[in-house]
């Protein structure tokens, strides 16, 4: 029996991930100490335009996603048959553009910000 410890999800990552992992760890990085300095500092005086243009990618994501994700695993949307697959590739393609416009609501809140 396999237990659910960081181990297991760690070489379970790796496994699957491959070098690329790492990479997403870095980026992980990142985006948290970005994330850390956008909340630490005030949001800015517009509010609207960052979180509209997060909300705008995140769309554009999620529609990319729902469109090219058959071809990226070398199917086609003729493979694509029964609910069960419709409601897995529209709640993957939600599920990368909610992850893109939280992403990318940090970054934007910081570029938005006034310099002084």
């Amino acid at each position: 029996m396999s237990g659910l410890s960081m181990g297991n999800l760690y070489f379970t990552a790796l496994e699957f991930l491959g070098l690329w992992f790492f990479a997403l760890l870095a980026l992980a990085a990142i985006w948290a100490v970005l994330a850390v300095l956008a909340l630490r500092a005030a949001p800015p005086p517009d509010r609207a335009r960052p979180r509209f243009l997060a909300l705008l990618a995140g769309i554009v994501a999620a529609i990319l996603t729902a469109l090219l994700l058959p071809a990226w695993t070398d199917a086609g949307f003729h493979h694509v048959a029964v609910l069960a697959d419709y409601v897995l590739l529209i709640g993957g393609a939600v599920g990368i553009g909610t992850a893109v416009g939280i992403a990318l609501l940090p970054v934007l809140w910081l570029a938005a910000r006034p310099r002084s």
